[in-house]
C-alpha cells in the first residue's frame, strides 16, 4: 500500500513513533492506572478511556495498549457491537481528510478518540488498520480489523480487507476463511475463488519451504485486488501439483472473528 510518509530515506517504518524513556514511563503509568480501574466491577469507563487513548496515540503499534483501549470501550457498551444509542456523527472531517490523503500519522493520532461512542465503527477501524499497515504495526492492524469484523462478520468488504492483511502476514488458513465469507456474501464475486486457489497454493509452497509469492502483498484497493487476482489465476493451474504434494503443517494464529 502506498502511503504518505514523513520518514527520511533509510528510516525504518514507524521509527517516528519511537518512545523515549520518559514518555514510556508516562504511558506505562496511564496504562496501569487504566487497568487498575478496570479491575473494579463498576468504574468510570470514560476516565479509563482517557488513560488508554494517551497510550495508543503515542505508541500505536503496542498491542497491549490497543487491547486494553478496545476492551474498556467494549465493556462500556456491554459488547453490544453497535456502541452508544445516540451516536455522534460529527468530528470525523479531519480523520476522513487524513485518510483520503494517506496521512497515516494523523489517522493514528485522531482515530482512537472517534471510537469513544462506538468501538465497532467500521470506517474508523479500517482506517486505523490501514495506518497500522503503513507502519508495519501488524498486531495492532489485526486487532482493529477484529473489531470491524465483529461488527458484521458477513460484511464482504471487511472480510476482503481482513483476507488481504492476513495473507500478507502469511496467515493463509485465516485469509482463506475470510475469502470464503466474501464468496458467501457475494455469490458472483470473481476475486474470491481465485484468491482461495492462490492462497491454498501459497500455503503449500510455505509448507514445502519455498518463499512466499508476491500475490500476498497486494493491498485492499481495486488496483491491488485486480493485480492479485490476475496473478492468482495465472499461477493456480501451474502450481496445483505442488500443492497436493506438500507435507502438512499446523496453522498458526487466530483469525479476526
Amino acid at each position: 500500500m502506498s502511503h504518505d510518509s514523513s520518514e527520511a530515506p533509510g528510516e525504518l517504518p514507524g521509527s517516528e513513533f519511537l518512545v523515549s524513556p520518559a514518555m514510556r514511563r508516562k504511558l506505562q503509568q496511564c496504562y496501569e492506572h487504566g487497568t487498575s480501574l478496570m479491575s473494579d466491577d463498576a468504574y468510570d469507563y470514560d476516565y479509563a478511556h482517557t488513560m488508554f487513548v494517551e497510550c495508543v496515540v503515542h505508541d500505536p503499534g503496542n498491542l497491549v495498549y490497543v487491547e486494553a483501549f478496545l476492551e474498556n470501550l467494549q465493556r462500556k457498551y456491554q459488547n453490544n457491537k453497535r456502541g452508544a444509542r445516540m451516536l455522534s456523527f460529527g468530528g470525523k472531517t479531519a480523520f476522513k481528510k487524513a485518510l483520503a490523503r494517506q496521512d497515516w500519522k494523523e489517522v493514528l493520532r485522531s482515530g482512537p478518540a472517534l471510537l469513544k461512542t462506538n468501538p465497532w465503527d467500521v470506517q474508523v477501524l479500517r482506517g486505523l488498520a490501514q495506518a497500522c499497515e503503513a507502519y508495519h504495526f501488524n498486531e495492532a492492524e489485526l486487532r482493529y480489523l477484529k473489531n470491524a469484523l465483529d461488527a458484521n462478520p458477513k460484511d464482504a468488504d471487511v472480510n476482503r480487507h481482513c483476507a488481504l492483511s492476513l495473507a500478507r502476514m502469511g496467515q493463509f488458513d485465516q485469509a482463506i476463511a475470510c475469502w470464503h465469507r466474501v464468496e458467501e456474501a457475494k455469490r458472483h464475486d470473481a476475486e474470491a475463488p481465485k484468491m482461495i486457489s492462490a492462497l491454498t497454493i501459497e500455503k503449500a509452497r510455505a509448507r514445502a519451504g519455498y518463499g512466499s509469492d508476491d500475490i500476498i502483498s497486494s493491498r485492499a484497493t481495486p488496483a491491488g485486488s485486480a493485480a492479485a487476482s490476475t496473478t492468482a489465476s495465472r499461477r493456480a493451474a501451474a502450481a496445483a501439483s505442488a500443492a497436493s504434494a506438500a507435507p502438512a503443517k499446523p496453522a498458526t494464529s487466530p483469525v479476526p472473528t
